[in-house]
């Protein structure tokens, strides 16, 4: 009987193991092992709870949403306190605005060093008028987050720089969530730049937060979570990325295509970034895994995925070795199938543009 229940036991600890997808994970890449990720909960979504309260949002594609103007109207209305960290800050009218508004209220701006020596940036400016400015201190850690809180209250997130190009020519999206406790674990975050804490230390009191989830990477391993995600998914899978270099992401697309034939995956890249070294584009096509290069003349410069039509992850990481383990990056989960679908109405039309385009 005792031999019975423990043949038993043991496979159904193997119909587990199965389930969860728990064998042997990474491979080394550039010198990084992955494989000390935790996949335990391997296909829990955490924000997969149709009873979790949704925060209030609105979604903005650039160029077509006049981006910009939404973020000098965020700017304008601000009453208290105005923090951002975002990599790059070159057009003169953001620049302007948040000049103006320095006058009245308490203004904070966190951007990254390289950037500030560039005949296009706007830091000197803004330092000159008293705007309080600071960068990282490592030329070779980029400050890459694209993300600011208005009167404590407010988040935009996404992924367009305060430039021209990424504004006005360029394929990017923000967020714009009146969220206080989004908005109090962000202004945290920049908080902890102000004395010094550049990747150093720094840990998350609450990651989840009604329905999204946070990721500071690199303190927290963000591309775990991502992980956690694309293990979750069943249905569909679609992505637009700036920059895909990760091989990893790669391996997880096609074990999950092996795994469920009919799991749809879709990816769109921007194509200058695969004429570096390391561009995944061939490796998925040689698995049969649909991908395309944009075509837009500036920059598609999203960094999107919508997993089974429902969660929508958007920030300022790529799908790069330095993306995961090296910036000072960002990325929210949101668990709202409104939202997902207007991502995926978005995506949709450039896929069906793209994809018919010749690509002569």
């Amino acid at each position: 009987m005792n031999t019975k229940i423990t043949i038993l036991f043991l496979l159904f600890l193997l119909i587990l193991g199965v389930f969860c997808l728990n064998f042997e994970y990474f491979t080394k890449i550039n010198n990084t092992d992955s494989s000390n990720l935790n996949t335990s909960n391997c296909y829990s979504k955490d924000l997969n709870n149709q009873n979790l309260e949704k925060v209030n949002l609105s979604v903005f594609f650039c160029p077509e949403d006049n981006c910009k103007e939404q973020i000098i109207n965020l700017i304008n209305n601000s009453i208290n306190s105005i923090e951002c960290a975002v990599y790059s800050i070159t057009d003169d009218d953001i620049a302007q605005a948040f000049i103006l508004k320095s006058k009245d209220i308490d203004i904070k701006l966190v951007t990254d060093l390289t950037n500030t020596n560039r005949s296009t940036s706007k830091v000197g400016l803004l330092k000159a008028n008293g705007v309080s400015v600071i960068t990282n201190s490592e030329k070779d850690k980029y400050m890459h987050n694209k993300y600011c809180i208005f009167d404590n209250n407010i988040l935009l997130i996404g992924s367009a720089n305060f430039t021209f190009d990424s504004l006005e020519e360029s394929n990017n999206n923000i967020l714009v969530i009146p969220e206080k406790n989004l908005a109090k674990e962000y202004s945290k975050k920049i908080n902890s730049y102000f004395i010094d804490n550049f990747s150093k230390n720094y840990f998350l009191e609450n990651k989840i937060i009604k329905n999204t989830e946070i990721n500071f990477c690199p303190n927290e391993n963000c591309f775990e979570s991502v992980v956690k995600y694309l293990r979750a998914s069943k249905e569909s899978i679609y992505c637009m990325l700036y920059s895909y270099t990760l091989n990893d992401f790669t391996y997880e697309l096609k074990r999950l295509k092996v795994i469920y034939p009919n799991l749809d995956i879709k990816i769109i890249i921007e194509k200058d970034i695969c004429n570096y070294p390391y561009c995944e584009y061939n490796s998925l096509l040689k698995d049969n895994i649909e991908i395309i290069f944009d075509k837009n003349k500036k920059d598609m410069h999203h960094k999107f995925c919508v997993f089974d039509n429902s969660v929508v992850m958007t920030g300022s990481m790529n799908m790069s070795l330095n993306g995961i383990s090296n910036n000072e990056e960002s990325l929210i989960f949101i668990s709202d199938e409104n939202l997902a679908n207007k991502y995926l109405n978005y995506f949709n039309k450039y896929w069906n543009d793209w994809s018919n385009e010749s690509t002569s």
